[in-house]
């Protein structure tokens, strides 16, 4: 089925339902305002459950801080690199490689082989 098909049978399920729920309402009001009440009852009793289950695992939900937490982290550092390439600077900055040093050696010189 291609994109054109399915969105065509999606409008007329929502069109047969707005006509069902005006018919309804002209008919028998108080069935609708009965039927829309006990609906969201069911509905929020399966989205209690749902949060109930998914909220039960105590490191899931450390975990899901720890993520949100290195998402913000993620978010600013990469926010900052785009305004640093907007103002027309180099987006790539030069580390500052702290721990590696130069160590002074005797490469330069030749040893005589023939004193030692």
């Amino acid at each position: 089925m291609n994109r054109k098909t399915s969105s065509i049978i999606i409008y007329v399920i929502i069109g047969l339902a707005v006509i069902g729920f005006i018919f309804t309402l002209m008919e028998n009001p108080s069935r609708l305002i009965s039927m829309v009440v006990s609906s969201l009852i069911i509905i929020g009793i399966m989205v209690f459950i749902l949060n109930t289950l998914m909220n039960s695992n105590p490191t899931s939900r450390k975990e899901q801080r720890s993520f949100i937490k290195a998402a913000k982290a993620s978010k600013k550092k990469y926010q900052h690199k785009r305004k640093t390439t907007i103002k027309g600077k180099s987006a790539i900055k030069k580390r500052d490689i702290s721990h590696l040093t130069v160590i002074e050696g005797n490469k330069g010189k030749k040893k005589n082989r023939a004193l030692h």
